[in-house]
């Protein structure tokens, strides 16, 4: 067995047959926070060396490691006034930051000294410096081309748009922008204020939106909560404007739902007004099918976030219950027992993962209580 110890000291001759990932390094990157929406703080791993990027005051910074344990000195990116969002392919880095008047969309490079060349800003519409502005990002492969997704969100009131809600694409890393056109939702006929996450099916522009509005609340006689919408786009049509179920609060999704894509299927884990971890997922252009429940009475604090592993075609699904960071796994039939990958952690405030592994590395960064950015590397059997 070559890369470590199993975790938490399971005997190592049922690893392979139950599919636990081999725990590496744990350690502690900064002091910072993650985005509002950490489901778009993705880690990164290229060329030997993992990065992470954390917030530290009103600036993004990111670090460098070879190993997960010892980070570089602090990079500097660029100042930001709320939002931002990072995400990596091949050698390249597509950084979206709220800042200026604008949601403004860059791509970086990867360069030999394994530092970030960083190519010039595109301003992707305006949003209201005394309003939230979100934005959220994927980037993904499809027929070889590289193509990177932008969401931007802002404060609407009383259902009339104010400012730009838009999806934006670019297929020659980020040199020129493609407006697809507005985001939409049922609830007022607009976003609200909203959370925002968007899965590429990997086939043209067709993507799975699912999003959060502030202001959209129902009564069903098990208590208020706010509704989790959901559409399908096929570049600027869409489709299939649907409501899936409750929150216990608008403001959940950043880190209480996640949406990976397993090569057919967008899934879809969200924690509902009841404390369930619940599992739905959908074709592109399909119907949403419930697939079932990962955990009942998760803990009101949990969070949750995905990957995918096309190698055994399993999802890992990880979330965090106050100290501790645990998955279940999907096989496409059932979801596993339960594991626990990291005891004794201070209060786990956001949790993200690189989607898919690279290079067999699970990629898993969380913000804890202090606030400080911690990393956890895994390797797949």
């Amino acid at each position: 067995m070559p890369f470590g110890n199993p975790i938490r000291g399971r005997i190592h001759l049922g690893l392979e047959a139950l599919h636990l990932p081999w725990f590496l390094s744990l350690s502690t990157v900064a002091p910072g926070t993650l985005s509002w929406n950490p489901s778009a703080d993705k880690p990164y791993f290229y060329d030997g060396y993992y990065y992470v990027f954390y917030r530290s005051s009103d600036v993004i910074y990111y670090k460098t490691s070879v190993d997960g344990k010892a980070w570089s000195d602090p990079i500097t990116v660029g100042s930001v006034v709320y939002d931002w969002t990072v995400m990596g392919i091949d050698d390249k880095i597509l950084l979206v930051r709220v800042y200026g008047g604008y949601h403004k969309a860059r791509v970086g490079t990867i360069q030999n000294d394994h530092t970030i060349a960083w190519g010039s800003e595109t301003d992707l519409g305006i949003y209201h410096a005394s309003w939230n502005a979100k934005v959220n990002c994927y980037v993904t492969k499809v027929a070889g081309t590289r193509k990177m997704f932008v969401f931007t969100t802002t404060l609407r009131q009383s259902g009339v748009p104010v400012f730009n809600d838009r999806v934006y694409v670019s297929d020659d890393d980020g040199a020129t922008w493609v407006d697809l056109g507005p985001t939409y939702d049922s609830c007022f006929g607009s976003l609200q204020w909203s959370d925002y996450i968007g899965i590429p099916f990997n086939d043209g522009n067709k993507l799975q939106e699912i999003m959060s509005p502030s202001w959209c609340v129902y009564t069903k006689g098990i208590g208020v909560w706010y509704h989790i919408g959901s559409l399908y786009r096929d570049g600027s049509t869409f489709s299939g404007d649907v409501v899936l179920n409750g929150f216990r609060n608008p403001y959940y999704l950043i880190d209480q739902a996640i949406g990976v894509f397993d090569g057919t299927y967008v899934n879809l884990f969200y924690i509902d007004n009841l404390n369930n971890l619940l599992h739905k997922r959908v074709t592109a252009g399909g119907t949403w099918q419930t697939v079932g429940t990962v955990k009942s009475g998760i803990s009101a604090d949990a969070g949750v976030t995905a990957l995918y592993e096309s190698k055994t075609g399993f999802i890992y699904i990880f979330y965090w219950e106050d100290t501790a960071l645990r998955y279940k796994t999907w096989n496409g039939s059932v979801h596993s027992a339960e594991n626990t990958l990291v005891k004794g952690e201070s209060d786990i405030v956001r949790l993200t993962a690189y989607p898919n592994p690279i290079d067999s590395r699970f990629l898993l960064v969380w913000q804890n209580a202090t606030p400080a950015i911690r990393f956890a590397l895994f390797r797949s059997v």
